[in-house]
């Protein structure tokens, strides 16, 4: 799901997905890097749970990826970088690497809370 929202911001799809996924304003407080997406976590009122598992959850972890994986060139190379940090954790024993692909929380937790 990173890499679909990496091809949006580079522009690599069809443009109503562009659309659909507009960039966010500046001074968001979720950005990390200059191009953060809209993560319209502010208009879910109800069913949060939905929320939680559609792509827009996910946009919010992409707010938070370093610019210097944002910045890469290619939805390849973005995500051959993304692997290669899953490959440290692994590599270092640390234990939520498995977890890390299977819930938003532990991906959250392996990039940013090591």
């Amino acid at each position: 799901m990173l890499g679909f929202l990496h091809k949006i911001v580079l522009k690599a799809c069809h443009p109503m997905l562009c659309q659909a996924f507009p960039f966010a304003y500046p001074g968001l407080v979720a950005n990390y890097h200059s191009k953060a997406l809209e993560p319209f976590a502010g208009e879910v009122s109800y069913q949060t749970r939905l929320y939680e598992r559609s792509v827009y959850a996910y946009v919010l972890v992409y707010n938070r990826l370093p610019e210097a994986l944002i910045v890469l060139p290619s939805v390849s190379a973005f995500q051959r970088m993304l692997t290669h940090l899953a490959k440290e954790k692994a590599r270092l024993n640390q234990e939520d690497w498995r977890r890390s692909f299977q819930d938003l929380i532990a991906i959250d937790r392996m990039f940013y809370r090591s």
